[in-house]
């Protein structure tokens, strides 16, 4: 289970505590762990997520932040074929089986 917040936060100057202001009734909370939030601006933090797990609540922060990795081209080409008995075989002959098992056990 989870809420999801765009607006109706805040967080303090501390960036120790966040205080939901969507008149919800959550009030203010403490963040307790381990953080990086001093790294990035608050307009940086696009979404607010608060999470109920079996331990606890939890609250995840959503970040605008760039990634720039640098791929080098191989200059190598392979081939696959997808195909009705097997998922797909590569260009070695390496067959790779059909995940029936996994629907069958989303199905149910």
């Amino acid at each position: 289970m989870w809420v999801e917040y765009k607006t109706g936060w805040k967080l303090l100057e501390d960036r120790k505590h966040i205080n939901f202001t969507d008149k919800c009734g959550i009030g203010q909370l403490k963040l307790i762990g381990t953080w990086d939030l001093h790294f990035y601006q608050i307009n940086q933090i696009k979404r607010i997520r608060i999470v109920k797990r079996s331990d606890g609540y939890y609250v995840q922060f959503c970040i605008d932040a760039e990634r720039n990795i640098e791929i080098k081209p191989t200059n190598k080409t392979i081939g696959l074929d997808v195909g009705l008995n097997s998922f797909y075989t590569d260009y070695q002959g390496d067959k790779v089986d059909n995940p029936r098992y996994l629907r069958k056990s989303e199905k149910s």
